[in-house]
């Protein structure tokens, strides 16, 4: 019966964006959205790998949720967009000359030699992984520098979501140029996979695919991408055999603490199936916690938050604010410290995972039934805006906006990343670059 119910606004949902969405950008967002989340939660309902089953209210509120965030997109007026194609000029100008640009690659630098350190106690941590229970691994891994972590989260995260458009659009136009690219491409990927090894390293590699993804639909022209050749298809695939050979031997190290691959089936036994214990750990394990929350009431455990929870990024620098000037403010992030400190079973083998809820979690939060509905909808309307902003103002900060907004869309179905201070942060310093004129340039490379 659940599956018939998704199957059936599955199916709804694609037609009303057929229908309703002509501009390319914003149709692929929400076909991307609507098939993210609704295979997830189909498949779901088989109980895959022993998931735990997930009951006809919750499917409904994620439904809901869903269904609004789409609203939301299609509800915003769609007369002033241009529905074939924009002026790429100004982005691909200033992407070249950030890729170029020679005091960017120091900067790169020194944050790769700096953080050098810390990757290496990573790798440490993830050797003992297998014969040791990690506390909290962030802490280790700092060795309590808390300059040192608190610098990784607020300035060197959101450099390397810039790291990823400039690493992409390097990838994508590096015909032609590769010799000026290749030295500042291995630059930045440096300073990727040493970002990848402090950090964790599977989640990141999604979030780099998404990232190229949406880069390459965006700033490659509709003709281009119409004129997919043969060869380009195969560069592709070659790339997604890359990524997978990576993370098959990332999730080995994890595991085993080691890249000999006679230990590989121990590596999954450890990881429920390896690359299927990732599926679930992001994709389906946050719809049972969803259900999870819902029937051990955890609001009355914490209490509705009225909009502190899905703005919980926003509420902690009110609080630092406030806390400035004498004034006690108490935010909502005691309860990401519970999700993130409780782990609970997902599956019927006792698997258990943490913090990952869905981000519809955190709306529930606020308003219940009328949070599930409230918050996506206007989620919704602010990212169709910000999309027809930058088909009006095609600039690198407009992209940025709505990369950012990709990405934080398409983990919704993972997390509500309105709750992160640094995407808060980010997202403020961009609407500031973006809401100055911008220059006009003469030349046109795109």
């Amino acid at each position: 019966m659940n599956t018939l119910l998704l199957v059936f606004f599955f199916l709804i949902l694609l037609m009303g964006v057929r229908v309703t969405v002509k501009d390319l950008i914003s149709k692929f967002v929400l076909y991307s959205f609507v098939l993210y989340w609704y295979t997830s939660l189909i498949a779901s309902t088989f109980s895959p790998y022993g998931l735990l089953e997930v009951s006809t209210y919750s499917y409904i509120l994620l439904i809901l949720a869903t269904g609004s965030f789409v609203a939301g997109m299609v509800a915003v007026s769609r007369s002033k967009i241009n529905k074939s194609s924009f002026d790429r000029s100004n982005i691909s100008y200033v992407l070249e000359k950030l890729i170029d640009n020679k005091w960017l690659l120091p900067v790169y630098a020194i944050i790769i030699v700096y953080y050098a350190q810390y990757a290496i106690n990573a790798i440490a941590v993830a050797a003992l992984q297998g014969h040791a229970e990690m506390i909290d691994q962030l802490e280790v891994v700092f060795m309590g520098n808390d300059n040192a972590q608190q610098i990784f989260g607020y300035i060197v995260t959101p450099i390397l979501h810039i790291s990823l458009v400039l690493i992409s659009y390097s990838i994508i136009t590096i015909k032609g140029r590769f010799k000026q690219r290749i030295i500042p491409l291995i630059i930045q990927v440096v300073f990727f996979v040493e970002y990848l090894m402090i950090a964790g390293g599977r989640s990141t590699i999604m979030i780099a695919a998404l990232y190229f993804l949406f880069t390459y639909i965006t700033l490659v022209p509709l003709k281009a991408i119409k004129r997919l050749s043969l060869r380009k298809v195969i560069s592709i695939i070659v790339a997604v055999f890359v990524v997978s050979s990576v993370f098959t031997y990332m999730n080995l190290y994890r595991t085993t603490g080691t890249f000999d691959m006679s230990l590989k089936q121990e590596s999954e036994e450890k990881s429920a199936g390896g690359a299927g214990e990732t599926i679930i750990r992001y994709s389906l394990s946050p719809i049972v916690m969803f259900d999870r929350s819902l029937k051990y009431n955890y609001v009355d455990r914490f209490g509705y938050q009225y909009g502190k929870a899905s703005l919980m990024g926003i509420d902690s620098w009110v609080a630092v604010a406030l806390r400035k000037i004498g004034i006690r403010h108490n935010t909502s992030s005691h309860i990401t410290e519970y999700l993130e400190e409780n782990y609970f079973p997902y599956d019927k083998q006792g698997n258990t995972t943490n913090y990952a809820y869905t981000g519809v979690f955190y709306h529930y939060m606020d308003f219940g039934i009328i949070g599930v509905i409230l918050f996506p909808f206007l989620f919704g309307i602010l990212y169709r805006k910000s999309i027809i902003i930058f088909y009006k103002q095609p600039t690198f900060y407009s992209f940025l906006i709505i990369a950012i907004g990709y990405f934080m869309m398409m983990h919704s179905l993972f997390t509500c990343y309105f709750i992160k201070g640094w995407v808060v942060l980010y997202i403020i310093i961009l609407l500031f670059l973006m809401s100055r004129k911008p220059n006009n340039i003469k030349r046109v490379t795109a």
